[in-house]
């Protein structure tokens, strides 16, 4: 997924939109209304990133900044023009599987 905010290209790796695709596939068993409100929030918070350090740094791995939606933590960073969404994290779990995670290391 890619398109145009101000003068940035944002762009979701596979493994971003694949993160996105899981809490929605988690909520849809409750209800589909509350799995569409919950992924369009984050969708619409990223679309809010309209400067490279727009959000905090993250305080896992500080080569990302991080925003938070409900208790998801989306991380992101500049590549020239583009921002790129790396992930979509539950912040309720152990902080070390993000650590962990092969697209951060």
């Amino acid at each position: 997924m890619g398109y145009k905010s101000s003068d940035w290209d944002l762009i979701w790796t596979v493994e971003a939109e694949k993160d996105v695709d899981a809490i929605y596939g988690f909520y849809e068993v409750i209800s589909t209304e509350v799995a569409l409100k919950i992924v369009t929030e984050i969708i619409l918070e990223v679309e809010k990133i309209h400067f490279s350090e727009a959000f905090q740094v993250d305080d896992i791995n500080s080569n990302y900044r991080r925003i938070i939606v409900r208790h998801y933590k989306i991380l992101y960073r500049e590549d020239g023009n583009r921002i790129i969404i790396f992930a979509v994290f539950d912040s309720r779990q152990n902080p070390k599987k993000l650590r962990n995670l092969k697209r951060f290391q």
